[in-house]
């Protein structure tokens, strides 16, 4: 296993921190650097000052420049605080890693994260929502059971380093 490192691995939840990171069109939990060149990237494209001849889209412009500004020192707050974190990240372990991909989430999310996709996926594919479809019913039961067996692995990894 790998030694830990403070300045990876994934940023606690929140619905609030995710519209920010949806502000950007990035996943929950993108590197700082990352989102720092999707902001500068949106904000050279709408920025006030391509739009001060064009009264029409002045107002959106400055809306939206602050939007991203206010997203972007949100996300950077989160990471600092992350980073300062007494317990820092999970260590890497290929077996979790897979967990988390059954999950399309980032390696490391937080486990409300991994409890609110697990739920997600289970209300799509649990087998009581095929029960009347004898050829879905199989794979549904299958899926469930792998993504709880992903979910206890994810969690027992989480219980864990709590207890570090």
């Amino acid at each position: 296993m790998a030694t830990h490192n403070k300045s990876s691995g994934s940023l606690p939840y929140s619905e609030s921190l995710a519209r920010c990171f949806r502000a950007f069109d990035l996943p929950f939990g993108t590197s700082l650097d990352r989102v720092t060149r999707q902001y500068e990237a949106y904000v050279s494209k709408c920025h006030p000052d391509r739009h001060v001849h064009d009264p029409d889209k002045l107002a959106d412009a400055y809306r939206l420049t602050g939007i991203l500004t206010w997203a972007h020192g949100e996300i950077m707050a989160a990471w600092q605080a992350h980073r300062e974190s007494p317990k820092g990240p999970l260590d890497f372990d290929p077996d979790l890693a897979k967990c988390y991909q059954a999950l399309d989430l980032p390696y490391g999310a937080s486990m409300d994260e991994v409890t609110y996709r697990w739920k997600s996926y289970l209300k799509k594919c649990h087998p009581d929502r095929h029960a009347q479809d004898a050829a879905i019913l199989p794979d549904a039961t299958r899926l469930t059971q792998l993504l709880t067996q992903a979910f206890e692995k994810i969690r027992q990894a989480w219980k864990e380093h709590e207890a570090l």
